[in-house]
């Protein structure tokens, strides 16, 4: 039984139809005669040009508005005081106290309102609204701009020059989505970019946090040479009186200066508060905080970086002269810093120099060979000190630190490691003097090396015996020589990348000292001179460094990754700035003899859309031309002006306002409109909820329909330039000599269509229709490619043509509301429904992806590799051998941002098709898709698809089984076919907020899936790290048993006995044996002259013969009382192999490079008898998995079994899974397991 055919017309979604418009011979003359085309270019032009004046208006208005204001803040700093001695007891008053201050910054915003109100005659407003309006144009932004040159452009269509101010009447809805972010400003809700937040809830809190400061250092620290510098009162200056001059920029800097100090033009430093901290703690040792800086004020900025995108070579060139005087700037600063914290330790205090958890997670990776004892020891010294507690320890393996880790707990943790050997990488022995150094000495000497190797740094290449030097020097060097006569050529690319690359790593080093998370830097830090000092303090580094470095190289990046076609389009208003409305503008034609479709838009001021309705009885004909008529009743016509003059006031004030609309739709509307009775007849004592009813009930009131009209008519109007006349065209229409396309039709074709038929589940909207056009780009720059037959022609020739495109949106499941209870849905569907399968999806090592589909049962049903997909055109491709071409020259790839993007590109057509593939497998399998969780763990392996593209691919699954068409399904009432579309994901918002479910996708840890012997359910559960020969010992002698029997040796352990953890929870067996006859492949970076490659060991126990052998053991006896007797002293070579043989046992997947069938190079072999080998899976039983993918994808279905399960188990016990969450769907490692063993 098929499942999902319930889950259809379930909730409403929007989509945007793109077509192409094809002009009628009068239509060409017309655009041609009222130059629509150059007067919307320079509508799009002006519109470009004036965004920066609008954010210079925003800044003053903002300056004026607050500048000498004074805010009350009565008792705060008091509160304050009680929060950061009780966050609990006052947390919720200085909330509202902040509130109410919030509103009162905003109030001054419309006091300012006011007054421009006042100053420029013509504005209508009186509040912030002022700057939002039509009149701003040229009551206020001409007024104080408009003699500047840079506001003149000439008018593509007169060729004059004129006023980028100028002409907005009607088309100030360019503007929309530009204003909505510029209204943020002026929020009091707490939004991030609001002024009144960075006032209140950043700056003030930092402001008072000084002040305590202030209070505990004023009788320790001699402060007098700054109060004389800057002739100010510091008794002044620690009050919340003088925050009210720090509400600007100017007053901002002021209090830095005083904080940091500065430094003079003549070169004369001028010491700040910080500077006598530090002297102070330096002369006495006394630990004291350094004063904090304030954020800079929104809008104070320079406008440097304002372009929001790079649209040609001149704002390019623009860019690149600031992007290198910002990172000369920033890479200096963090240069110096670096280099002296290395050498002189003794100044900083490393109790406030923090190191990022994301950071250390990367250079755990990048620089130590033993992250585990690593990360052993940090968890020590921070338990130690009472940073974390045993929480930390994860039951499933590994740690749970905290964000920022002070320097001081880093140098214990490391201090206290002590291993035979190191634990870095041997790369890093190139450092001068390193082996000499302390192990401290070294961490910090790595940091040092690495961020030095991206200034300046020798490429060893053996192959051609050079030493090219790279690095920042370098690349800055080559720049500034490009920038001194610039041209914009293939080689210039390559000097950008460079240079951009270059500087963003240094910036990502450079971040791991930064306490900031989501982009906001956390206030709650006490921080050392390190960060505060004004010369070349790490906050001197960090001020903007992400908009001067980061977004100006996505910029760069984007310009430079650009197609060779040209995709730069503007709207075309054809003199109108009233928006495309099917009622009153724009009128859909159809003719039925051919099924072309045309879009006719009215010309403004000629014609009158009366004229083509079809109650003028000259216009109607009985042939097959036919035009469309859209209806649909709307609330705000229901309670509009009508019903203010029945009743003489608005609805929306109006006590008896049910009554009185009830009324209203019994005498206008219900004959019309019959669905609307029960509205009318009902009865209500909630206005809300008969607003909510009458809302829904509107939306049956939608009709569309097509009645004939004369195609002669229409054509003379065409003629006669009242009305502009397209066909609109795509792929599967006005195919050349009238042929009619054959094979399936694309799906924007069949929505469009479907919107005209009976009983359709769409809707076509009736506003938000518009025109663009896309000018076409030189044939030079698109190149050329040769055709299936060898034949060069035009690459991307579609781009060769001027275009006028059409964007169409519609409503899908028109009837259908919101969705809130999708999951409960389909949860309720699931329990303890056996005919439920499910697909495990795995990112693969050897493969991009892996499927398996099995039973509850655990049965395979179908499984594969996702290398391969089939083609829109049903030929399969083998994407993965596309991406490794595509990628092969890995060293161009770098160079050149083209190469990265055309493999982008290939990825993007490989996401679509495993979409297709998944969302058939659902459909034809009745299965849920499990799918690994990505931010509980992501497998840093060689091959797959990485995170990024991994990620898209479940958003791309996530918004095709929103609303999944199956092509083949022609009956409109079955689930699949176009107007009973599949939903079987909730309506997507976002991946936070979905949580770890959405409608038949779930997602799972993915720990111990691959590496897992399907057969017994073993896994490796134990990891045994030689750091010394006595604890290698300990290690050995808890094995219950280790004996050569059947000829092979038979390790025998109980996992108990190595889980010092008791709070660890374990799987119902915990004892194992494992055994030596197996064979292994390593991976040995050392060989092939350091390129590295795999080591093969046939079988183990010759490897463990030969070690007991050497050092005198007889192995028909007791080996672990041999062990026990065997000193460590002078037999560490014993223990150290030994234990690197153990752990060569555990390692179930291997890889056989030299192997010529792709499954048996990637395999799992068991040393756990029967021997489980998924290179002869048939030896074993049915359907087991053939390679360490299909190995991952299969137990990734599995888990989804228990899942079902818990499902099943929560609705037997509570009688419905409306509120099950994700904990419920939880599956612990000793779940896992005792599932695995039974």
């Amino acid at each position: 039984m098929k499942d999902f055919y319930q889950f259809t017309n379930l909730y409403a979604l929007s989509k945007t139809l793109r077509f192409s418009l094809i002009p009628t011979p009068a239509t060409k003359q017309m655009l041609e005669d009222a130059k629509v085309f150059e007067k919307d270019e320079t509508i799009q032009k002006k519109y470009e040009a004036t965004k920066p004046y609008f954010d210079r208006l925003h800044r003053e208005f903002a300056l004026e508005a607050l500048q000498d204001q004074k805010l009350d803040f009565k008792n705060y700093l008091e509160l304050y005081r009680k929060y950061k001695a009780d966050k609990k007891a006052s947390g919720k008053l200085l909330i509202n106290i902040e509130k109410d201050l919030r509103k009162e910054v905003v109030k001054l915003f419309d006091k300012q309102g006011e007054k421009w109100a006042k100053q420029y005659p013509g504005l209508k407003n009186k509040n912030i609204g002022v700057l939002f309006k039509e009149a701003v144009f040229t009551v206020i932004l001409k007024e104080r701009y408009g003699n500047e040159k840079e506001t003149q452009i000439l008018d593509e269509s007169s060729g004059q020059l004129v006023s980028i101010f100028d002409s907005w009447k009607g088309f100030i809805g360019y503007f929309k989505k530009f204003h909505e972010t510029r209204k943020n400003f002026y929020k009091d809700d707490g939004t991030s970019t609001a002024l009144a937040t960075r006032i209140i809830d950043q700056n003030l809190k930092r402001f008072c946090d000084n002040i305590l400061i202030f209070e505990s250092t004023k009788e320790k620290v001699d402060f007098s040479e700054v109060e004389i510098s800057f002739g100010k009162p510091l008794s002044e200056v620690f009050t919340l009186e003088f925050y009210n001059t720090c509400f600007l920029q100017n007053g901002i800097d002021f209090y830095t200066k005083i904080l940091g100090g500065e430094t003079l033009q003549n070169g004369e430093k001028v010491k700040g508060l910080n500077e006598c901290i530090n002297l102070h703690k330096q002369k006495t040792g006394e630990k004291l905080p350094f004063f904090k800086s304030l954020d800079k004020q929104i809008l104070s900025e320079k406008d440097k970086f304002f372009i929001d995108e790079i649209s040609n070579e001149t704002q390019l060139l623009e860019v690149l002269k600031s992007f290198v005087a910002s990172a000369e700037s920033k890479t200096d600063t963090i240069k110096t810093l670096v280099d002296d914290f290395v050498k002189d330790q003794d100044k900083y205090d490393l109790n406030y120099i923090y190191f990022s958890n994301d950071g250390l997670n990367t250079i755990t990776r990048k620089w130590t060979t033993e992250t585990q004892v690593f990360e052993e020891a940090l968890y020590t010294a921070l338990k130690a000190a009472k940073v974390v507690s045993s929480s930390a320890k994860k039951n499933e393996g590994g740690y749970s630190f905290p964000d920022f880790i002070p320097f001081a707990h880093l140098k214990t943790a490391l201090e206290s490691i002590k291993i035979d050997g190191t634990i870095w990488r041997d790369n890093f022995n190139a450092i001068e003097n390193f082996e000499e150094k302390s192990i401290w000495a070294q961490f910090l000497a790595i940091y040092n090396f690495e961020l030095s190797n991206l200034f300046e740094t020798e490429i060893k290449n053996p192959e051609i015996g050079n030493c090219p030097t790279i690095g920042y020097n370098v690349y800055k060097q080559d720049f500034e020589e490009l920038l001194k006569s610039f041209v914009y050529d293939p080689n210039a690319k390559v000097t950008i990348k460079n240079f951009a690359d270059n500087v963003l790593s240094i910036y990502q080093m450079a971040k791991y000292f930064a306490v900031e998370k989501k982009r906001g830097w956390n206030t709650d830090y006490e921080l050392d001179v390190f960060y505060t000092d004004p010369q070349n303090g790490y906050l001197q580094y960090y001020e903007n460094a992400y908009e001067e470095i980061v977004q100006v190289y996505n910029k760069l990046r984007n310009y430079l990754t650009k197609k060779p076609y040209s995709e730069e389009k503007w709207k075309l208003n054809f003199d109108s700035g009233t928006p495309i409305k099917y009622t009153t503008r724009a009128i859909i034609f159809n003719n039925t003899t051919n099924e072309r479709y045309y879009l006719g838009l009215l010309k403004k001021g000629v014609a009158k859309p009366r004229e083509f309705e079809p109650i003028n009885n000259n216009i109607i004909s009985s042939g097959e031309f036919r035009r469309m008529i859209i209806q649909q009743l709307k609330f705000q016509t229901l309670a509009g002006k009508g019903y203010v003059r029945d009743f003489g006031v608005k609805y929306s004030e109006d006590k008896d306002g049910v009554k009185h609309l009830q009324q209203l739709i019994k005498k206008q509307y219900l004959s019309k409109y019959p669905c609307l009775k029960k509205i009318a007849d009902g009865v209500y004592n909630d206005k809300k909820a008969f607003d909510a009813d009458i809302k829904d009930v509107l939306l049956e009131t939608y009709n569309l329909d097509f009645q004939p009209i004369s195609e002669e008519f229409i054509l003379n109007k065409n003629r006669l330039g009242e009305i502009y006349l397209f066909e609109i065209h795509n792929k599967d229409w006005n195919l050349k000599d009238g042929k009619n396309k054959s094979g399936s039709k694309n799906l924007h074709t069949m929505y469009f269509e479907s919107l005209f038929v009976d009983k359709t589940t769409f809707k076509l909207n009736n506003e938000g229709a518009e025109v663009f056009y896309r000018p076409a780009t030189n044939e030079g720059k698109l190149g050329t490619k040769k055709d299936r037959n060898g034949k060069i022609i035009i690459n991307h020739k579609r781009y060769a043509t001027d275009k006028i495109l059409f964007h169409c949106p519609i409503g899908l499941n028109k009837d259908a509301g919101k969705s809130y209870t999708f999951n409960a849905k389909i949860n309720n569907m699931l329990a303890n429904n056996p005919d439920i399968n499910i697909i495990g999806v795995d990112r693969g090592e050897k493969h991009l992806a892996y499927y398996s589909v099995i039973t509850q049962k655990g049965k395979i049903l179908d499984r594969g590799s996702l290398n391969k997909v089939e083609g829109g055109d049903k030929q399969e491709i083998d994407y993965a051998k596309k991406l490794e071409e595509t990628a092969k020259n890995r060293e161009q790839a770098r160079k050149d941002w083209q190469a990265v993007e055309g493999i982008k590109d290939l990825k993007r057509g490989y996401i679509s098709q495993v979409v297709r593939k998944l969302a058939d497998l659902a459909i034809e399998h009745n299965a849920i898709i499990v799918f690994e969780d990505l931010n509980m763990r992501f497998k840093q392996i060689r091959g797959g698809i990485e995170k990024s593209v991994y990620q898209q691919l479940e958003k791309a699954l996530i918004d095709k089984l929103s609303f999944l068409v199956m092509k083949g399904e022609a009956d409109p009432e079955k689930a699949g076919h176009l107007l009973k579309a599949y939903q079987l994901v909730a309506p997507f918002e976002s991946f936070q907020s979905m949580g770890k479910q959405t409608g038949i996708i779930f997602y799972t840890q993915a720990n111990y899936t691959s590496k897992i012997d399907p057969i017994t359910g073993w896994r490796p559960n134990l990891y045994l790290k030689y750091t010394s020969a006595e604890k290698a010992k300990a290690d050995i002698l808890k094995f219950s048993k280790i004996e050569f029997v059947n000829n092979r040796f038979e390790l025998t352990y109980d996992i108990k006995n190595f889980v010092l953890d008791k709070k660890v929870v374990l799987s119902n067996k915990t004892k194992w044996t494992v055994c030596s006859s197996v064979e292994r492949f390593r991976w040995n970076r050392r060989l092939e002259s350091n390129q590295g490659n795999y080591e093969h060991y046939e079988n183990l126990t010759e490897n463990l013969s030969s070690l007991f052998k050497d050092f005198g053991f007889e192995i028909e006896q007791n080996i672990i009382r041999q062990v026990e007797q065997l000193a460590t002293k002078g037999n560490e070579q014993f223990f150290r192999s030994f234990i690197f043989y153990v752990n060569l046992i555990f390692q179930i997947r291997n890889t056989d490079a030299k192997a010529k069938d792709q499954n048996k190079e990637d395999f799992i072999l068991s040393p756990v008898e029967p021997f489980f080998d998924s290179r002869t899976p048939e030896k074993f039983g049915e359907n087991l998995p053939e390679n360490g993918d299909d190995n991952g994808a299969f137990n990734i279905a599995r888990k989804g079994i228990i899942m079902l399960n818990k499902i099943s188990a929560y609705k037997q016990e509570v009688g419905n899974v409306d509120k099950i969450i994700w904990k419920d769907l939880f599956i612990s490692a000793a779940e896992w397991d005792n599932f695995t063993q039974e």
